[in-house]
């Protein structure tokens, strides 16, 4: 379980830190920008919440130890899935082309992220609750 623990907590960290500066268009569920974020975790990523999100599949993933063919297919999946998504906003980007803006960190914005939290910490319980039943058997 530790070992989950070194990939979760950085990728949660990463994802509070981004949604503090990028806010609730992170969780529309269109591709939109009124302005290009460039402060933050933006100087170093250009999508710091793909790279978030990838820590804590991968975190779950040791916690929950699947069979390596699973734990292939979802990394797989997810890799392909963000990549998609990721090349359609930067085709978005391109094309709008929105001016870029030096936003501050928001904490009510970060703080917004309590679903990520909630899924992440039931996805944790599962796991520790399937390390607790291995070991009483």
């Amino acid at each position: 379980m530790l070992n989950s623990l070194t990939l979760i907590i950085p990728g949660l960290l990463l994802r509070f830190w981004t949604t503090g500066y990028i806010g609730k268009i992170s969780r529309a569920p269109s591709i939109s920008a009124d302005y290009l974020v460039v402060k933050g975790p933006y100087r170093f990523f250009r999508h710091p919440l793909y790279l978030g999100n990838f820590a804590l599949v991968a975190g779950v993933l040791v916690a929950l130890k699947p069979s390596l063919i699973m734990a292939f297919a979802v990394l797989l999946g997810y890799l392909i899935m963000y990549r998609l998504i990721a090349r359609a906003e930067t085709e978005y980007l391109e094309q709008s082309n929105p001016e870029p803006k030096e936003t501050g960190f928001n904490i009510i914005e970060a703080l917004s992220e309590w679903r990520t939290w909630l899924v992440t910490g039931t996805a944790l319980g599962l796991g520790l609750l399937k390390a607790f039943w291995l070991v009483k058997r």
